[in-house]
């Protein structure tokens, strides 16, 4: 079963069947004439309702009927009118207290602005932009060089994790200036090497690394260059020979037959004195040892940078300068407790007996001498005691010449 096709037409009038009209169905059968007629007019009419609807869209219900008789519209920028429920919401989202925007002008310009760089306090110019302070690249942003001579300086920058396509027009070297070559490079300042980091000497045949100061000990056995030829200047491991100074630390042992020869100046920390180890024992630690030594078995020897004038007279004659020496050598007991005195000191000849103190007086005299320095002419006299001695200067010829001295040299033994 199938509907009547409908046209949008009104139809002037409506088919009346006849009694002889024939009983004919179908679209065009003459039994659904008056149908079809009924049926194109309600299609008419839909239509006509439908297109006023349209025409009504917007506009404000008919009930809103204003003084003079006509319905409002919906209000716009030009006309008043009711506002519809889009407006309503706008009105519903504005804040209260809210102003009109004061702006009245970007930059000095008015109308529909299109800003320049200049019009942007402090803002880098897109030709030879110069920028200060930190400049922050984010994760995943790509800074395109690709242009025909770009370089950039970074001097202090790593560039070896750098994105770099194969399109590019340059290699990551020849971005940055200064940046050290592949081969032959050479780099200044200090360069440090990451704990964990593995430097290859072992990919191309020959290849030499130059660490004369340097301890390589540690390295493996798989590669290609024995430890002693991957560098110049290093010493073998049997029989080196070393040149400068060479620092042994603690802890390091140097096995027998070792030897130094030339000028080689071997220094150690001074042991203390009570040590009892296998340490090796300094020049200064032997001197000091056997000072002690001699010390403790009674050897004494004190000297002094001048002489000590006599007081053994009364009124005293000493002599009348503290130019000489003086000193004692004392032995220890198992030798008797002997002591060694002398002075060495200027006498005035032809003034009778002066007076020198010995360093240390003795408490027993056995014996005493006096020799002259000056000439086989002047001769020289003394008596010695036990806490100095009196010595008298003369001429052999008599000479009378009392204002001239003699330097004498006075020693004694006792106990």
């Amino acid at each position: 079963m199938a509907n009547l096709p409908e046209e949008s037409r009104y139809d002037d009038g409506v088919y009346q069947l006849e009694l002889t009209d024939p009983v004919v169905g179908g679209p065009n059968g003459v039994s659904n004439t008056p149908l079809r007629n009924l049926a194109n007019r309600t299609r008419w009419l839909k239509d006509q309702i439908a297109e006023m609807l349209q025409a009504l869209q917007g506009k404000a219900p008919m009930g809103h009927v204003g003084a003079g008789g006509d319905a409002h519209f919906m209000a716009t920028r030009s006309v008043a009118g009711f506002m519809s429920p889009a407006d309503k919401v706008k009105l519903d989202g504005v804040a209260t207290g809210a102003q009109v925007n004061a702006v009245v002008s970007v930059a000095g310009k008015t109308g529909a602005v299109a800003l320049v760089v200049g019009d942007v306090s402090g803002a880098a110019p897109k030709a030879n932009p110069t920028f200060s302070g930190e400049i922050r690249i984010e994760n995943n942003t790509r800074v395109d060089l690709n242009e025909t001579g770009s370089v950039v300086w970074v001097p202090t920058k790593d560039l070896s994790s750098s994105s770099t396509s194969d399109t590019e027009a340059a290699s990551k070297q020849a971005v940055v200036n200064y940046a050290a070559p592949k081969f032959s490079p050479r780099f200044s300042g200090t360069i440090s090497i990451e704990a964990g980091t593995t430097v290859d000497f072992n990919h191309e045949r020959g290849a030499k690394v130059y660490v004369p100061a340097k301890k390589i000990g540690d390295i493996t056995a798989p590669e290609a260059v024995s430890k002693f030829g991957l560098t110049d200047y290093a010493a073998p491991k049997v029989s080196p020979v070393t040149t400068g100074g060479m620092t042994v630390y603690g802890g390091t042992t140097v096995y027998g037959g070792a030897t130094f020869s030339g000028t080689a100046n071997v220094t150690a920390p001074r042991p203390a004195n009570t040590d009892d180890s296998f340490r090796v024992a300094t020049t200064n630690w032997v001197r000091q040892a056997m000072a002690g030594i001699f010390e403790a078995a009674g050897f004494r020897i004190e000297t002094r940078n001048s002489v000590i004038p006599g007081t053994l007279a009364n009124p005293p004659r000493p002599i009348l300068s503290t130019e000489g020496s003086c000193g004692m050598i004392t032995f220890p007991s198992f030798l008797g407790g002997l002591k060694f005195v002398w002075a060495n000191c200027r006498v005035e000849r032809h003034t009778g007996w002066r007076e020198v103190m010995w360093i240390r007086p003795m408490t027993e005299m056995f014996t005493g001498g006096v020799s002259c320095f000056a000439s086989e002419e002047i001769a020289a006299s003394i008596h010695p005691l036990q806490q100095g001695a009196r010595i008298s200067a003369f001429a052999r010829d008599n000479n009378s010449r009392s204002t001239e001295y003699a330097f004498v040299y006075a020693w004694a033994i006792g106990r």
